[in-house]
C-alpha cells in the first residue's frame, strides 16, 4: 500500500472518516488498528516483527523505570539487544543466507528452503527499531518516564504515516502528541488543507521529478561499463537529485497525512544541497537519523570533548554506523567512511584554511565564497552517492574509473545524448526543478517549507498552485502497472 497508490488514498479516506466520528477515547484504538492494517498490507512478517519489538521495548522500559539503579543497565542492555535482534537478522539476512545456505539446502525441503532464501525484510524495520531503542535510552537516562499504557506506546511505535520510511520519531514529539489525542479537534479544515498541500507537493516531487530522473539514471547505473564520462557524470548528478526529491517527497506526504489527524512529525530535510560543508550537510539531510546518531552514539562516545584523536575516531564511527544502517554491502560501508573522512579532513584542515583566509584577506561572508563552499560540498556528496547507488562496490569503482578515463564530451554536441528529455519532457523537468530550487531558497531564507508558505497565501493563489500541481501529477506523473508509481527509494532501508 504505497503512498503513491490509489489504494492508499482510499484507505486514508476511510480511516479519516471514522476518526472524525468515533468517540474521543476510541481515536487511539482506531488509529492503532488502522496502522496495523497498513503494516499487514505489506506482509504478515512485517506485522509480527512490529508487534514483537513493540512488546519487548515496552516491557523492558517498564523494568528499567521500576528497578533499582544497579539493575537498570542490565535491563537496558537486554531490552536494546532484543529490540535490535530483528534488525540485525533481516538487515544482514543475505550474509546469514550465504553462510548457512549449503547446510540448509541439505536439511530443509526444497519449498521451505526457497521460502527461507527469499525472505524479505519487514517494511520500516530500520526506522522504528531506532525509534524504540531511543525510547529505551531516554527512559534509562531519566528523560522520559516509562509509558505504562501499551495502547499509547503501540501507537507511538506503529503510527502508519511514519512507519515505512520515518522520520525516526522521538518521545518528546510524537509520544507526547499521542498522549493528547483525546484533546484534539477531530475535524479541522485548516489542518486538513495544510496536510493536503504537503501531500500534493510530495506527490509532485516523487512522481513528476524523482521518477523521471530514475528513468534516466537507472539504466546507466545498471550497465556502467557501456557508458563514457559524460553519461556517467550526468547519471551521478541525476541520482543525487533523484534521491533528495524521492525521499523528501515521501516525507512531505507522511507529514501531510499525519497532519490530517492532528499530528506533527519531525522535519527531515532543510535544503541539504545548500550545505556549506559535509558536516552542515548532515545537519540538513535525514535530520532525524543524524540527531539520533548524535544523541545516542556520538555524544556517549565522548563527542568532541575527548581529545583530537578520540573526536576524529568518533566521527568515523558514527558515519560508519550510518553506512551499515543503510545496508550490509561494502558500497554502503565505503559511502559511510567517505562521509567520515570528509568531516575528519574538514576538522584537520580548518586551522590551515583559516590562516590562509586571514593571510590573503579572503572575505568568507561574501556570496561568491559561500557559493563556492556549497558547490564543493555538493560535488563531494554527489561523488559519495555513486557508492550508495551502485549495485556493488566493483560497479562503483568501475564508474569512478570510467568517469576519470573515458572522456567523451562530443556527445553533448552531436545529438546522441539528450537524456530522453526533448520537447515537453525537458520543459516539465526543468520547470519543476526550478520550482524546487525556489522552494529550497524559500526554506533557506525564511525557514518555511513550501507547503507551509503556501498555507499563508490568499485563497485564489493557493488553489491555483494546487490545481497546477495536481494537473502536473495527473498528466506528467510517471506511472507503471495498475496506475502505480515506482516504490520510494528509502523503502528498501
Amino acid at each position: 500500500m504505497a503512498f503513491t497508490s490509489l489504494v492508499f488514498y482510499l484507505f486514508l479516506a476511510a480511516v479519516l472518516l471514522v476518526y472524525w466520528v468515533v468517540p474521543r477515547k476510541a481515536r487511539a484504538p482506531w488509529l492503532l488498528a488502522a496502522s496495523y492494517a497498513f503494516c499487514l498490507s505489506f506482509s504478515g512478517i512485517a506485522l509480527a516483527v512490529l508487534l514483537f519489538t513493540t512488546l519487548v521495548s515496552w516491557a523492558a522500559a517498564l523494568r528499567i523505570g521500576g528497578c533499582a539503579p544497579p539493575h537498570r543497565r542490565r535491563w537496558l542492555a537486554a531490552g536494546v539487544a532484543v529490540t535490535l535482534a530483528p534488525l540485525v537478522f533481516f538487515k544482514y539476512y543475505d550474509v546469514w543466507v550465504g553462510l548457512s545456505s549449503p547446510l540448509l539446502a541439505r536439511v530443509l525441503p526444497p519449498a521451505l528452503y526457497q521460502t527461507f532464501v527469499n525472505l524479505l525484510a519487514p517494511v520500516g524495520l530500520s526506522f522504528y527499531t531506532f525509534q524504540l531503542v531511543g525510547y529505551l535510552v531516554d527512559v534509562y537516562r531519566g528523560r522520559q518516564p516509562a509509558e505504562r499504557s501499551l495502547l499509547r506506546y503501540a501507537l507511538y511505535a506503529a503510527f502508519f504515516p511514519k512507519l515505512i520510511q520515518g522520520p525516526i520519531e522521538r518521545t518528546d514529539n510524537l509520544l507526547a502528541q499521542v498522549k493528547g489525542i483525546e484533546a484534539l479537534r477531530a475535524f479541522d479544515w485548516d489542518r486538513l488543507t495544510a496536510g493536503a498541500y504537503e501531500v500534493l507537493w510530495g506527490l509532485f516531487l516523487k512522481m513528476v521529478l524523482a521518477d523521471r530522473l530514475a528513468a534516466f539514471a537507472d539504466p546507466i547505473f545498471g550497465n556502467v561499463a557501456a557508458y563514457g564520462s559524460v553519461q556517467l557524470i550526468a547519471a551521478s548528478l541525476g541520482y543525487t537529485l533523484q534521491l533528495y526529491l524521492d525521499f523528501s517527497g515521501y516525507m512531505y506526504i507522511a507529514q501531510g497525512v499525519a497532519r490530517c489527524f492532528g499530528f506533527t512529525l519531525l522535519d527531515n530535510f532543510a535544503a541539504p544541497y545548500f550545505a556549506s560543508s559535509t558536516g552542515d550537510f548532515w545537519r540538513r539531510w535525514h535530520i532525524s537519523l543524524s540527531r539520533w546518531l548524535r544523541d545516542y552514539v556520538y555524544i556517549p562516545l565522548g563527542g568532541s570533548r575527548a581529545g583530537r584523536a578520540r573526536h576524529l575516531g568518533n566521527i568515523l564511527a558514527v558515519m560508519l554506523l550510518s553506512g551499515i544502517w543503510h545496508g550490509s554491502t561494502w558500497n554502503f560501508v565505503v559511502w559511510g567512511l567517505l562521509h567520515g573522512l570528509y568531516q575528519v579532513a574538514g576538522v584537520l584542515t580548518r586551522p590551515a584554511r583559516q590562516a590562509l583566509y586571514q593571510k590573503y584577506n579572503v572575505r568568507t561572508g561574501t556570496f561568491g565564497f559561500r557559493l563556492g563552499q556549497r558547490l564543493c560540498t555538493f560535488c563531494l556528496v554527489s561523488f559519495a552517492w555513486i557508492f550508495f547507488r551502485a549495485a556493488t562496490l566493483p560497479d562503483a569503482l568501475t564508474m569512478v574509473a570510467r568517469i576519470a578515463t573515458r572522456w567523451n564530451p562530443w556527445v553533448l554536441f552531436d545529438g546522441s545524448f539528450t537524456a530522453g528529455w526533448a520537447g515537453v519532457e525537458g520543459a516539465v523537468f526543468w520547470l519543476g526543478l526550478a520550482l524546487v530550487l525556489c522552494a529550497d531558497i524559500l526554506r533557506e531564507k525564511r525557514g518555511a517549507a513550501f507547503p507551509a508558505w503556501l498555507q499563508g497565501q490568499n485563497l485564489p493563489f493557493r488553489w491555483a498552485v494546487c490545481l497546477g500541481l495536481a494537473a502536473a501529477v495527473a498528466v506528467f506523473g510517471m506511472y507503471g502497472v495498475a496506475f502505480d508509481a515506482s516504490q520510494f527509494l528509502y523503502f528498501q532501508f
